[in-house]
């Protein structure tokens, strides 16, 4: 009698056991299901992100092509392009002063060829420090002129 009560009890526990195991299977089960959903929600959301910075890039492209096709430049007198030269061969601003120096002309002159080359549609940037001017051209353009010849030196 007392194996029978004993094994009663050892088989209402096993029985516990068995319904607390299964629960746990049961919340495994739903938390793997939950988490598969959940990867192959990331994978889409992953392949839609791929598609959109492919979009994002062909965009910069297309906005990048038309900056450099935006530059229009009337043609340059002998002077003009020699001023451009310098400009485009310097890879930091000058003063009229030293562009002087180096074409052997008056700042007057360069100051008033720096200004064609603006009114023609160069991008010459001015940047004034202590009443003294220094002009550098545009980097855009400058990677633009070195591609496309936008002004033809020669």
């Amino acid at each position: 009698m007392m194996f029978d009560i004993n094994k009663k009890k050892l088989k209402e526990a096993f029985s516990k056991i068995k319904e607390e195991l299964d629960e746990h299977r049961e919340a495994i089960n739903s938390n793997t299901n939950e988490l598969q959903q959940t990867q192959e929600f990331l994978d889409k959301l992953d392949e839609k992100i791929d598609k959109l910075q492919e979009k994002i890039e062909t965009l910069k492209l297309s906005i990048h092509e038309k900056e450099e096709e935006s530059y229009s430049v009337t043609s340059l007198t002998f002077r003009e392009k020699e001023v451009f030269l310098v400009l485009y061969e310097s890879e930091e601003m000058l003063t009229y002063e030293e562009i002087a120096k180096k074409l052997g002309l008056t700042k007057e002159l360069v100051a008033s060829y720096v200004t064609n080359l603006v009114i023609k549609g160069v991008p010459v940037i001015k940047k004034y420090s202590d009443s003294i001017i220094y002009v550098i051209l545009d980097s855009k353009f400058k990677a633009s002129q070195a591609k496309r010849n936008i002004i033809p030196l020669v």
